[in-house]
């Protein structure tokens, strides 16, 4: 899934550090190209459609537990 904040580094990853600069000084102004906006709102179209595979499957940032029973 996608966010604002992949969005924008992948959009920096692909100037040159000059380019970089007017970049970040034109969203600092305010000013977002259109071409972002579309991509910011392609990604959350597909955001909204997105289905896991099982509906009981959970995605956490725990590690599975091993088993170190009869281990020693």
């Amino acid at each position: 899934m996608l966010d604002l904040l992949t969005i924008l580094s992948e959009e920096m990853r692909n100037l040159t550090p000059s380019q970089k600069q007017v970049f970040m000084t034109k969203l600092q102004d305010g000013h977002v190209p259109d071409y972002l906006i579309q991509l910011i709102r392609e990604a959350g179209e597909a955001a909204r459609s997105y289905r896991p595979h099982s509906p009981d499957r959970r995605i956490t940032n725990e590690k599975p537990q091993e088993n170190n029973k009869g281990q020693k």
